[in-house]
């Protein structure tokens, strides 16, 4: 991650971040594409992490499903 962070000119968290967005559940990333996104549901929220289950993500991140 070192390595990957110092070639793109980034922070290791930035990339940490961007890791653990790779385990959202399809269908709620597919959502946030379209600009479908719960109110309640910010940056923020998402860094403070999430289930790892999908329908947990669901109901944590305020999606239908």
């Amino acid at each position: 991650m070192t390595e990957l962070a110092r070639r793109e000119k980034v922070t290791q968290r930035y990339i940490a971040h961007l890791i653990k967005l790779a385990f959202l559940a399809p269908d709620i990333v597919q959502s946030m594409a379209r600009g479908d996104i719960p109110p309640e549901l910010s940056l923020d929220r998402l860094k403070k992490g999430f289930p790892l289950d999908w329908n947990e993500q669901r109901k944590s991140l305020g999606f239908k499903g």
